[in-house]
C-alpha cells in the first residue's frame, strides 16, 4: 500500500455514508436556454449568504438549491459564506483533514438536467458524515422534515470502503430512546413525535384542523362538502371540529410500536372514559386485515409488559368465548375488516 493508500484508508476509518437526498436545483436564466436534452454533471455547492449555490465543472455557476434543503445544508457545511463543499475523494486525500465537534457532512453532488416538460435542474447529494455525528447530523433533516434515502444497492468498496449506515441502528446507538410505562422497547427520535403529535390532534382543547380547514388551502375541499351539503347527499351537520390524525410513515419504521405506545400513553384517558358512562369502554379497536392478525398480536407481545397490557383478539372460535364485560376490560381489542363489515357493529356476548 503506498502512502497516498494510506492516508485514504486512515481518513475513512471514522466515515459513514448516510444516503442521498434531491432538492430542485434554482436556476440562472442563462442555463435554461441551453438546456436541450437530458444530461448529468458532477458539482460542488458553495455556501452563500442565504442559499446554497450550485457549480459544475470548472466552475460555472448554474443556480442555488432550492428551500428548505438549502438552509440544512447551509448548518451543516461547515465553514464561513464562501466555503466549498468537500468531496469524498478529496476528504479522503487530505493530510490533515478537519476535526471539528460540530456536525457537518461530506458531499459528492451530482446535477441532472431534463428539458422537459419544462427546462428543470435537480441535484441530488451523497452524503458522508463523521460516525459519531451521523445520528445528528440526520436529526438536523428530519428536524425540517427532509429525509436522507438509504441506497439499496451501495456498494463500500467503490467508496473507499466507507460503510453505509442503516438509520434506524444510527438511531438506536446515538440518542437513548425514550421510555414509555408498560413498553419494553424504547421509542426512536420519529416515533415519540408522531405520539405527541397524535395526542395533539386528539385533544379536544386543539384546533389545529379546525384552523387548517379555515385556511386559503382548503378553499377546494370546503367548495365540495358544500356541494354535497347543498345538493341533498347528505342531510346531517358536518362537524368542522373533529379531532384525528392519520400515521402514515414509511413502511419499516415501526408504525406498530408507535401505535401501541399511544394506547398506553392514552390509558389513563381511556380509564376516565370508561368510568363516565356503564356503556363506555377502555378498548382500543384495532381492525387490521386478517394477513396482518399475527403480526400485531406478535408485536404486542414482544413489546409490551404483559401484566400491564391485557389484549383480546376477537375472531374466529376465540370470539364465541367473550361476553362484551370481560372483551371490554382489555386494554387493546383485535378484530379484521371482514369480521367487521359482516357484524356492523352487531351486540357481543
Amino acid at each position: 500500500m503506498n502512502p497516498e493508500q494510506d492516508t485514504q484508508q486512515a481518513n475513512s476509518q471514522n466515515l459513514e455514508c448516510l444516503g442521498t437526498i434531491s432538492g430542485n436545483c434554482i436556476m440562472v436564466d442563462r442555463i435554461r436556454r441551453s438546456i436541450k436534452y437530458p444530461s448529468q454533471t458532477r458539482a460542488l455547492l458553495r455556501k452563500g449568504a442565504e442559499t446554497m449555490q450550485v457549480f459544475t465543472w470548472p466552475g460555472e455557476e448554474v443556480g442555488h438549491v432550492s428551500q428548505p434543503l438549502s438552509n440544512v445544508l447551509n448548518k451543516l457545511l461547515v465553514g464561513p459564506t464562501g466555503t466549498v463543499s468537500t468531496e469524498l475523494n478529496t476528504f479522503l486525500g487530505l493530510q490533515n483533514p478537519p476535526k471539528t465537534s460540530y456536525p457537518g457532512i461530506i458531499m459528492n453532488a451530482t446535477v441532472f438536467a431534463s428539458p422537459s416538460p419544462t427546462p428543470s435542474l435537480t441535484v441530488i447529494l451523497m452524503l458522508f458524515s463523521a460516525s459519531e455525528h451521523s445520528a445528528e447530523v440526520l436529526r438536523v433533516f428530519e428536524e425540517s422534515n427532509l429525509k436522507v434515502e438509504i441506497i439499496e444497492d451501495y456498494r463500500p468498496e467503490q467508496c473507499f470502503g466507507v460503510p453505509h449506515a442503516l438509520h434506524v441502528e444510527v438511531g438506536q446507538r446515538a440518542v437513548p430512546g425514550k421510555s414509555v410505562h408498560g413498553c419494553k422497547t424504547p421509542l426512536l427520535t420519529h416515533q415519540q413525535k408522531a405520539v405527541q403529535f397524535i395526542l395533539e390532534l386528539e385533544s379536544p382543547e386543539s384546533t389545529t384542523l379546525s384552523t387548517f380547514w379555515s385556511s386559503s388551502t382548503c378553499d377546494w375541499l370546503r367548495q365540495a362538502f358544500h356541494h354535497i351539503a347543498t345538493t341533498g347527499r347528505t342531510t346531517e351537520r358536518i362537524n368542522h371540529n373533529s379531532q384525528g390524525s392519520i400515521l402514515a410513515d414509511d413502511m419499516g419504521l415501526g408504525k406498530t410500536l408507535t401505535s401501541l405506545a399511544l394506547i398506553l400513553t392514552s390509558k389513563n384517558v381511556a380509564e376516565s372514559f370508561a368510568n363516565t358512562k356503564e356503556q363506555n369502554a377502555r378498548s382500543t379497536l384495532v381492525i387490521c386485515p386478517l394477513s396482518t392478525l399475527p403480526n400485531w398480536e406478535a408485536e404486542i407481545c414482544k413489546h409490551l409488559d404483559a401484566s400491564l397490557t391485557k389484549y383480546a383478539v376477537y375472531h374466529g372460535e376465540e370470539r364465541k368465548k367473550w361476553t362484551a364485560p370481560d372483551l371490554w376490560a382489555n386494554d387493546i381489542v383485535l378484530k379484521v375488516y371482514l369480521m367487521k363489515a359482516r357484524q356492523r357493529i352487531a351486540p357481543i356476548g
